[in-house]
């Protein structure tokens, strides 16, 4: 079965918080919309999984380790399992990110 989904009209921001949003979930992957207004972040945490982070609109930056690299729309980051990657708006960003679960 072929599941689709119109991104932008998720877009959701709220001045307090970022907001995230599940567009897709299943034992083999996980897609998240996250939006994040300037300023905003979402703290370093680590995952068992690969998380890809790609950015559709905005600018900020994608914590990976040790490494914090600026990101705009356009971009794809790779966050390998197990190592911290969080997310900073420079200006109202948004981002999917995709949650691979590791091969056992």
């Amino acid at each position: 079965m072929v599941e689709t989904h119109s991104i932008a009209p998720l877009a959701e921001f709220d001045p307090k918080r970022p907001v995230s949003k599940i567009v897709h979930n299943s034992a083999h992957l996980r897609v998240v919309l996250f939006c994040l207004d300037s300023g905003q972040s979402i703290p370093a945490h680590t995952s068992p999984s690969t998380v890809t982070f790609h950015t559709l609109a905005g600018k900020g930056e994608v914590l990976v380790g040790n490494e914090v690299v600026p990101v705009e729309a356009g971009q794809l980051t790779v966050a390998p399992p197990n190592v911290p990657h969080g997310l900073t708006a420079r200006q109202r960003l948004t981002v999917l990110a995709t949650i691979a679960p590791s091969p056992e």
